[in-house]
């Protein structure tokens, strides 16, 4: 196993060595591409909203899933159908769920619960 070490050059500043520039090279190539990525789905997701409404579709369609129009076309996957069936299919009307699960969460972590 070949060891490689930064090396002080006469002029007192380190030299780098390869293995590390080349990590370093590729980290800041991932994290651009992240961040990138990350811009462009924000940015998408104003444009996709209209055609996918992200967020309060359950409410809106309480009717149609309370007359069973929902879990007919839900359950009708072929084969899958009797894996459906048992899933069980809820909806959550109360707007602070997510709120209250992380205030039990961390209840829970600290010993308060």
């Amino acid at each position: 196993m070949t060891t490689t070490t930064a090396a002080i050059s006469p002029e007192g500043q380190t030299e780098v060595s390869s293995f590390v520039a080349m990590v370093a090279t590729i980290a800041a190539i991932g994290g651009g591409l992240f961040g990138y990525d990350t811009g462009v789905i924000s940015g998408a997701i104003l444009y996709i909203r209209k055609d996918f409404p992200i967020g309060g579709i359950a409410p809106k369609d309480l009717d149609k899933l309370k007359d069973g129009t929902f879990m007919k076309h839900f359950v009708a996957k072929g084969r899958m159908q009797p894996l459906l069936e048992a899933m069980p299919v809820k909806v959550i009307l109360n707007e602070n769920t997510a709120l209250i699960g992380a205030a039990r969460c961390a209840a829970l972590r600290s010993g308060l619960v």
